[in-house]
């Protein structure tokens, strides 16, 4: 989601050559973002929203864990 946020702010700013001081490493970043959000979309979309992570809960401690 950043990265699509970050990648939306270069376009509407003008794209690289507006805003970057250096234009070729804007662009090639902007498009390594591509690839990367295309296969990130591409890994994770089937599961997204079926199969979330479990959340891990650390144990809580009882007067007689601690107790001697």
């Amino acid at each position: 989601m950043k990265a699509r946020n970050a990648l939306a702010r270069i376009n509407n700013g003008g794209g690289c050559v507006a805003i970057a001081s250096d234009p070729a490493a804007c662009d090639e970043t902007v498009a390594l973002a591509k690839k990367a959000i295309a296969v990130l979309e591409k890994c994770g979309a089937p599961n997204a929203n079926t199969n979330p992570a479990p959340k891990k809960r650390s144990p809580v401690e009882t007067e007689n864990e601690l107790s001697p």
